[in-house]
């Protein structure tokens, strides 16, 4: 059966589990799995909401709904704040929905997994204010052959604060999408967009639209703020997209597509739509697409009204192995200005160069900018 939960506050302490599940011998079944809805104006989790399935009857769902969610993990009870959604066997994973009309803050796990046949469930967090914070993950994975759940975010102001938003597949089935909608949508203090394949399955897309600005910045002790895609196998990447009036990658901050060392897939490209778009700051700051293996690099361009890249601002597409490098295309609808900054292609080994194409009414390079297209294998 379902449970369902109503009240003006809900806490679910750091001890507590509210758990439904199908289950069956060696898979055997066709039984489906309780959905899980809390509905409340305040919900405080600290404990740990699950949907399981081990046959192949389907998970329940689990839905959030009410005025404002904090979730984080209490440091007197064993374990972290968590609500998963899961599959063993053939039957899919349930979905995760947590909408909330005044904000949420997630420091704890939210995570659909298949790992089995079943495809994985979607996660949808929707609030005009959400914040991923330092401990807190967004995450949608598949270890077996069923497809990883999809991943969206909608939002007022989005903000990845140091948590993670992630989608991986460690075996044939796919990797999910990411995709995030909003005002301004910030990735900040060593926040991060990841979505990978380590294997056959392919990476996911990521999506980043903004009707203000998007923002990927800084770093916190342990990596910067990044937005990535990668490759580690057979399986080709996903493409990364931001699209957004303002578009900034400053001090630190990352945008990179990769097929990693000894990988045959492709890597994804990066696309980037803007009105003003500015790289550089304090710190590097990069957007990048890479191979390092068989597989082919994706092409990076960056299309704005205006494009600035100053001293700590680096556009690059490179190959460290057999794959070609992509191609590199900046265009401007009115000034392009390099100043100090680098555009570059590079190959390093067996794989060939890939072309840069500067395009803009006004473009000047400064300060000891470089563009170059090399190969120094």
């Amino acid at each position: 059966g379902d449970i369902l939960i109503t009240a003006p506050l809900v806490v679910v302490g750091g001890d507590a589990v509210i758990i439904t599940g199908s289950e069956g011998f060696f898979g055997e079944g066709n039984g489906d799995s309780g959905g899980i809805t809390i509905a409340a104006d305040r919900i405080v989790l600290n404990g740990s909401i699950d949907a399981s399935t081990q046959t192949r009857g389907r998970a329940g769902s689990i839905v959030l709904r009410g005025g404002e969610l904090d979730m984080r993990s209490d440091p007197d009870a064993f374990g972290v704040a968590s609500i998963a959604s899961e599959t063993t066997g053939e039957g899919p994973a349930g979905s995760i929905l947590l909408d909330m009309s005044r904000g949420m803050q997630i420091a704890g796990i939210v995570s659909t997994e298949t790992f089995g046949a079943g495809p994985g469930g979607d996660v949808t967090l929707r609030a005009p204010s959400i914040v991923i914070a330092p401990g807190g993950s967004v995450s949608a994975e598949s270890y077996d052959s069923g497809a990883a759940g999809r991943i969206a975010i909608e939002g007022g102001a989005v903000r990845i604060d140091g948590g993670r938003i992630e989608s991986a597949a460690f075996a044939d089935g796919a990797a999910g999408s990411a995709t995030l909608r909003g005002t301004r949508i910030e990735v900040v203090n060593g926040g991060r967009i990841d979505v990978s394949t380590e294997a056959g399955g392919r990476g996911g897309q990521i999506d980043v639209q903004a009707s203000e600005a998007i923002l990927v910045s800084g770093a916190n002790a342990s990596r910067s703020s990044s937005v990535l895609s990668s490759t580690a196998g057979t399986g080709d990447a996903g493409g990364i997209l931001l699209d957004a009036p303002v578009v900034a990658i400053l001090d630190g901050g990352r945008v990179s597509a990769s097929s990693e060392p000894g990988a045959a897939g492709v890597a994804g490209g990066v696309r980037i739509r803007a009105g003003a778009f500015t790289l550089g700051g304090a710190s590097a700051a990069r957007v990048e697409s890479s191979t390092a293996g068989a597989g082919a690099g994706g092409n990076v361009s960056i299309g704005a009204d205006a494009i600035v890249i100053d001293a700590n601002g680096l556009v690059a597409a490179t190959s460290a192995g057999a794959g070609a490098a992509g191609a590199v295309e900046l265009a401007a609808a009115g000034a392009l200005a390099i100043d100090g900054g680098s555009v570059l292609t590079s190959a390093f080994d067996e794989g060939r160069g890939g072309d840069v194409l500067l395009r803009g009414a006004d473009i000047a390079l400064t300060g000891g900018a470089s563009v170059l297209a090399q190969s120094l294998g």
